[in-house]
């Protein structure tokens, strides 16, 4: 009889496990799916096709932080001008990979702040306005007014400030720093560790504010036309939000479940086995 409801008790627990495991289809959490096609066969039907590149170029913005190296062929006229692409006392170079700040990543290099007004006071030149334009365009304001001072400038500007924050059903949320000024919404939550199993893909929020005002941007990771979406490269300062799905909701120890509930059914079958030799 003790056997009996024992193992009608392993037989609930694993109808319970086989539904959980169902809740979260394939569907749900496989990325760039492609268009369902009916009445085709899938390879046919779904041709290798190369998504056009996206042009993407950050915008310095008030409080960017700007790494700003000169040089030219006179080595003597340059020593003026080579203050600019120090760091700061007691900070990072800057120059290794990307890396996340909440995890013990390179603090931030120094540099020239991008004041409120959008301008930055650099030696000799004086202040110039950089707001609103990119890295290379930037660069080209800054080596046209060097060539009064130096023959053949070349001039490197970077935004070393570039950070996105990454927050809700990923492995490692937190704030990115981004060494290239350069990153998809894929390539950030890959560097998190990919999201979890109740992330929903079908909707990435990105939070964007641009000129005073805040965006709210959601975005399909399981269809492939992310590729060609306006919001693949994120913005500085982005903030990315992974909801949890609907019906994929979890209380604190949830993420714990899928392990523990097949040792727990192992356990069972053992001491099942173990009673009923020991009764025999």
């Amino acid at each position: 009889m003790f056997l009996k409801k024992l193992n009608m008790r392993i037989f609930i627990l694993c109808c319970l496990s086989c539904l959980m495991y169902s809740c979260i289809t394939n569907k749900k959490i496989t990325y760039f799916q492609a268009p369902l096609i009916t009445g085709a066969d899938s390879v046919a039907a779904h041709p290798k096709t190369k998504a056009p590149e996206l042009p993407f170029e950050a915008i310095i913005g008030p409080n960017d932080i700007l790494s700003i190296n000169v040089a030219s062929i006179n080595p003597e006229a340059t020593a003026l001008f080579a203050n600019w692409g120090q760091i700061a006392p007691g900070a990072g170079s800057g120059t290794g990979g990307s890396t996340n700040s909440t995890t013990g990543g390179s603090p931030l290099a120094g540099g020239y702040l991008v004041d409120a007004g959008g301008f930055i006071q650099l030696p000799v030149l004086g202040t110039i306005k950089v707001a609103g334009l990119t890295s290379r365009v930037a660069k080209d304001s800054i080596s046209s007014r060097l060539q009064k001072f130096l023959e053949l400038p070349v001039v490197s500007v970077r935004i070393v400030n570039f950070k996105l924050t990454l927050l809700g059903e990923v492995t490692r949320p937190g704030v990115y720093t981004i060494s290239n000024e350069k990153i998809s919404l894929p390539e950030l939550i890959g560097m998190a560790g990919d999201m979890t199993i109740f992330g929903n893909r079908k909707n990435v929020l990105i939070i964007r504010k641009e000129n005073d005002k805040t965006e709210y941007i959601p975005v399909d990771l399981t269809s492939r036309d992310v590729f060609t979406s306006p919001n693949y490269y994120l913005h500085h300062d982005d903030l990315v939000y992974v909801e949890t799905g609907k019906g994929q909701g979890r209380i604190a120890s949830g993420d714990n479940i899928y392990r523990i509930l097949p040792i727990a059914l192992s356990a069972l079958n053992v001491s099942a086995l173990l009673l009923y030799y020991l009764r025999k």
